[in-house]
């Protein structure tokens, strides 16, 4: 884990040809996850998922959700004024599932992914508030690992996992793993740049009353703004586990993409004097 403190992400040929490593998140899934499937269910987890013309992926992050070990949850999934058929695809496959936690809420125009997931921070019920975007899945475990964590960690409002990087490869129409996201905590250096993606990362729901929710004068770095204030007073728990496949190119509209990096930045450095 000494790479990890310097640099952001390991490359798939590091970690493939370091054993030891390999060994390290193979050991902590078992035993984090063990312990997490023992904790009692009786926490309820809101997970906030926002999407916005995405009916071709969304069916999946949704099952991952389903697939979870962890029971107790609510899923909100808000739609942020889809241009496409995503909206009427979500209305057939929640009929379909007829899954009474999933809630589904439409936002009649655009608004951007800060609002959506406001609107689904002031409606969730969770004492613990976690975030899928709707290109991503996670590993069955997350849910479990995180109430665990937090019961067992008093002093911490938050935790975080690391995460697998996927590249989709349209040339052969399947993604291939990348890279692999996993640094312990480090508030200086998430300060510089950020390596805690939001779909890793879980809070009580203290946070979201102290500190509010996300800012929606920004379209992109929403996540490193909310995490950086989340962590402001009190650090966030690193739990050493890989537990979400983070998708790059799967869609064509991810934030990345087709939002401005810099007029962002400047905001988060003009605020937060980073």
């Amino acid at each position: 884990m000494e790479w990890a403190f310097i640099n952001y992400e390991t490359p798939l040929g590091f970690y493939q040809n370091n054993h030891a490593l390999q060994r390290f998140f193979e050991f902590n899934k078992l035993h984090y996850g063990h312990a997490g499937r023992s904790a009692p269910q009786d926490q309820l987890i809101s997970v906030i998922m926002p999407v916005y013309n995405r009916s071709g992926v969304v069916a999946d992050a949704i099952q991952s959700v389903r697939d979870q070990y962890y029971q107790n949850w609510e899923l909100l999934i808000v739609d942020d004024g889809s241009t496409d058929d995503t909206y009427s695809h979500l209305e057939q496959v929640l009929g379909e599932l007829g899954d009474e936690r999933i809630k589904l809420m439409r936002l009649a125009v655009n608004q951007g992914v800060s609002a959506a997931r406001n609107v689904g921070l002031q409606a969730c019920k969770g004492s613990i508030i976690s975030y899928l975007d709707s290109d991503n899945q996670w590993y069955p475990e997350f849910l479990s690992i995180v109430v665990g964590a937090l019961d067992k960690s008093k002093g911490f409002s938050s935790c975080y996992m690391g995460q697998e990087i996927w590249e989709y490869l349209p040339s052969v129409k399947r993604s291939e793993l990348r890279s692999i996201r996993a640094c312990p905590f480090n508030r200086s250096k998430l300060e510089q740049r950020n390596y805690i993606d939001l779909n890793v990362f879980a809070h009580r729901r203290d946070i979201y009353e102290k500190i509010g929710g996300f800012r929606e004068d920004m379209r992109r770095l929403v996540d490193w703004e909310f995490i950086l204030r989340a962590t402001e007073q009190q650090p966030s728990l690193f739990v050493p586990v890989l537990m979400n496949k983070y998708f790059v190119g799967l869609v064509d509209n991810q934030i990345t993409k087709v939002e401005v990096y810099d007029a962002n930045l400047q905001k988060i450095r003009a605020l937060r004097h980073y």
